[in-house]
């Protein structure tokens, strides 16, 4: 035992330094459980009361507070000493962690026009004050910190090359692909993750699940150039299902499917909103109430969504959205945004801009609103009759948002699909609507990420089987929406537009063949019958992905849909087969997702003009490594045959060193045998030499490609 002597007693000196240890770590804890709330009124005796009485059960509700003999909050109000208050209180909560609850509840709440609370724990104010008044710069970092891992070393690769993930057994493996080569495995490792991982959005961290929490991991290449991927950050969070990174991974969000019923309100566990960085709890949240769970079971996840800048998080509730900020994780202006039977809303992808639909209720009509966070300012607003439900889906630019409306005929028995169409950041906020007929049936539709395009799949309830797919373009002239082609007969259910635009997939997923077509939208643009860049199939094939580069495309077959035929083929734009790996108990396949391009417009545009000579190096590489790959076998020769000249000449080399160290040993020895020598001369006499030769065979050289 630690500090204990031969007789099995204690020392005095360690008595008195755990001693001294266990104080320190007591006035630690009291401090974090002390908070101080600054800015109060500044009153006097006379209404000392009805502010204790007024602010009081405000402290209470914000976290458990200790109580005294007579069962009172310890809180005190501190005055002069005339009675009047100073214009602070002292709080005291049971532990550290309720403490923090009622800071986060009570930081910058708004008592009135002139009074703001200002709130911390004791312990932070002590060290707010022991901040001297004159900056000191820090000292230099030490060289252990300056070489720390980068775990954005991936994007440092010399060929560019991207990532992709794929899970599959027991086991989960992460690949670098080239066009040239086939896949080339970067790290693999078994039982990596309890269930599926999953990527941060800019593919910085990668999230495995594990009984206790999650675990992020990053990829770290050392000074010798080996690889290996190490954890960043763990998160305690028992039983965790699912995950949802903010898109500026900065927070982390957890679910372990804590019913309501069985959580703790004061401190619920169900939702925990995590700081990346720092690997803390900023806040937990209860989970969804049954009325929003599926008849299957299914959780609409994510449950939060973010505004693109990580400064906002909304929840969507019964008759009301939750807008929470960061970092205090509180909700805007200490308010949620009451609206009566709101149904569903989503974030701008560019800007603090959220667009919430309400469907209708008796003669008011349903309703999609525009609004402008943290003011909560409406900005455009539309009112829509005989709806039936609305989807939301924006822009990736945020110049446009569309509204898909399903609405009911005037029989309310059928139902027809209209889109109306917001041209966000143009003045006034325009509107335009596209309209489909009743015997329309419209499955798809998709905006092009970087552009002013967007295409819908439709079909015909008169027609069975017949799908066309038809593009549209939001350029030109406000308020003027151009058809600008139409594809007939198609057999797609799902199309993916290239992350970076022109270029869109038109896939059959699900179905036996599994047909894929890749079209050029901007040579199919005016053409009656637009021809596909490409077109192949992939059997059974049940999802498609490209890759954050836009020039390739992965399709695959996961056993949760069929257990045959697992594994997956990677395309290029023009829908070449790179390559077509078979895996078997396939779970899993995700790109790596890369961040934001750090190059400014006038960065990308000088890069565009010298676009024709970089080409033409990057050709060159790839046609030294292709010609490397079509003669590896030859190649492979040719280095077994110098490995072996290089080993002959070191040993000649050693023989000629050593021939005088020979001499010298031979002549010491002598064979005698009765003092005399046998010597046995061999000689061999050649009568003839014939020689065929089948000039129909090729002789190998040191290029061919033969075993």
């Amino acid at each position: 035992m630690p500090g204990v002597g031969p007789d099995g007693v204690m020392p005095i000196d360690s008595i008195e330094d755990d001693f001294m240890r266990k104080k320190e770590e007591m006035y630690r804890v009291a401090k974090d459980c002390l908070v101080v709330i600054d800015n109060l009124p500044k009153i006097g005796p006379e209404k000392y009361e009805k502010l204790v009485n007024k602010l009081t059960p405000m402290f209470e509700k914000s976290a458990r507070m200790r109580r005294d003999e007579q069962d009172a909050p310890r809180l005190t109000f501190v005055r002069a000493d005339n009675g009047s208050t100073l214009g602070f209180a002292l709080a005291e909560y049971i532990t550290p962690e309720e403490a923090a609850k009622a800071v986060a509840s009570l930081h910058n709440f708004q008592l009135d026009r002139s009074h703001r609370f200002w709130v911390c724990t004791a312990g932070e104010l002590e060290r707010l004050q022991s901040i001297k008044e004159e900056f000191v710069p820090p000292p230099p970092l030490p060289v252990t910190l300056k070489n720390r891992p980068n775990f954005k070393s991936w994007l440092l690769d010399e060929r560019g090359r991207d990532q992709f993930m794929i899970r599959h057994n027991h086991e989960t493996s992460v690949y670098w692909h080239d066009h040239i080569v086939k896949p080339q495995l970067d790290y693999a490792k078994v039982r990596w993750s309890d269930a599926g991982v999953v990527w941060s959005p800019r593919g910085t961290h990668l999230a495995t699940f594990h009984e206790r929490g999650i675990k992020l991991w990053g990829r770290v290449t050392s000074a010798d150039g080996t690889v290996d991927w190490s954890i960043v950050m763990r998160f305690e969070h028992p039983n965790v299902s699912l995950v949802h990174f903010s898109p500026c991974e900065n927070y982390l969000i957890t679910f372990n499917g804590t019913e309501p019923e069985r959580d703790d309100k004061r401190n619920p566990r169900a939702i925990i909103v995590w700081d990346i960085l720092t690997g803390k709890k900023k806040r937990g949240f209860m989970g969804p109430p049954r009325a929003m769970i599926g008849p299957d079971g299914t959780i609409p996840w994510p449950i939060f969504q973010w505004s693109h800048d990580d400064k906002y998080f909304a929840r969507l509730g019964e008759n009301i959205i939750y807008v929470y900020q960061t970092p205090d994780m509180g909700l805007v202006d200490r308010k949620s945004m009451k609206i009566p039977n709101v149904r569903g809303f989503a974030w701008s992808p560019t800007d603090n801009i959220m667009a919430y639909w309400t469907p209708e209720v008796n003669d008011s009509p349903a309703r999609v609103t525009v609004v402008e966070l943290p003011s909560k300012e409406e900005i455009r607003q539309k009112a829509l009759f005989s709806v039936s439900s609305i989807v939301l889906h924006w822009q990736q630019e945020g110049k446009f948002l569309c509204c898909k409306v399903d609405r009911l005929t005037k029989s309310k028995k059928g139902q027809f699909t209209n889109f109306e169409l917001f041209r966000v950041q143009a003045k006034d906020i325009p509107i335009e609507v596209l309209e489909y007929k009743e015997k329309d049936i419209v499955n798809a539709f998709g905006w092009e990420p970087q552009g002013h395009r967007f295409a819908v799949i439709h079909g015909y309830s008169d027609k069975p089987g017949r799908t066309d797919v038809s593009f549209f373009t939001m350029e030109g002239i406000v308020g003027e929406l151009k058809p600008l082609c139409t594809l007939e007969n198609r057999t797609a259910n799902q199309l993916r537009w290239s992350p970076k635009g022109r270029f869109i997939l038109l896939a059959a997923l699900g179905s036996p063949n599994g047909n894929l077509e890749w079209y050029d939208v901007n040579d199919a643009t005016g053409k009656e019958a637009a021809e596909p860049v490409g077109s192949n199939q992939h059997f059974l094939c049940n999802e498609v992905q490209w890759d954050p580069s836009g020039r390739f495309v992965a399709s695959f077959v996961t056993c949760w849909r069929n257990s045959n035929e697992n594994g997956y083929v990677i395309w290029t734009m023009y829908g070449k087969e790179l390559c077509r790996v078979g895996v078997d108990m396939l779970y899993q396949f995700a790109w790596r997702p890369r961040p934001p391009s750090m190059l400014s417009a006038k960065q990308r545009k000088a890069v565009k003009k010298t676009l024709k000579t970089r080409k033409e190096k990057y050709e060159r590489e790839d046609k030294d490594l292709k010609d490397s790959v079509s003669s590896g076998k030859a190649a492979q020769r040719k280095a077994q045959r110098d490995a072996f000249s290089a080993f002959r000449s070191q040993t000649m080399q050693l023989l000629e060193r050593e021939a005088a160290k020979r001499q010298a040993a031979i002549a010491t020895y002598q064979t005698t045998e009765d003092e005399k020598e046998t010597i046995t001369e061999v000689v061999e006499t050649v009568i003839s030499i014939n020689t065929d030769i089948d000039f129909s065979k090729k002789l190998l050289t040191s290029d061919d490609e033969r075993d």
